[in-house]
């Protein structure tokens, strides 16, 4: 990935939006094995200027509502920005891998006891997974 497109990604994540002709002064400083980005936000509005330090507050990444998701891909997504493999799952819930699979792919519906034991398993309250 280019140097750009990082800093573009780094600079979405902090909830930075930048215009045409806007300017900002950064320094990158290396923490072992990652890079902080330091912003001189002297120049920040005071809203955007609250939204970055408490972007800093964050300890684990927001998981994004998607609405327009069936059952099953709410699933998966739940599933893939938990880092949990579907055999992972599968142990978790007591759900066979293949049954997992096809809620997952929409071939078949999931009861509300299943829903529950797989919401239970990701630590999501079982709404998120409704429609």
């Amino acid at each position: 990935m280019k140097a750009g497109k990082l800093f573009e990604n780094a600079l979405k994540k902090a909830e930075i939006d930048l215009n045409d002709g806007d300017e900002l002064n950064v320094k990158v400083k290396k923490k072992g094995r990652h890079l902080e980005l330091i912003v001189d936000n002297s120049a920040l509005p005071p809203f955007e200027h609250e939204i970055l330090n408490r972007s800093r507050q964050i300890t684990s990444p927001a998981k994004p509502y998607k609405p327009n998701l069936s059952t099953g891909e709410r699933i998966r997504s739940l599933r893939k920005m938990a880092s949990i493999s579907l055999s992972a799952l599968a142990e978790k819930t007591g759900i066979s891998k293949g049954s997992l699979g096809s809620i997952e792919n929409e071939e078949r519906p999931a009861g509300l006891s299943t829903l529950k034991r797989i919401a239970e398993a990701l630590k999501v309250n079982i709404s998120v997974l409704l429609n």
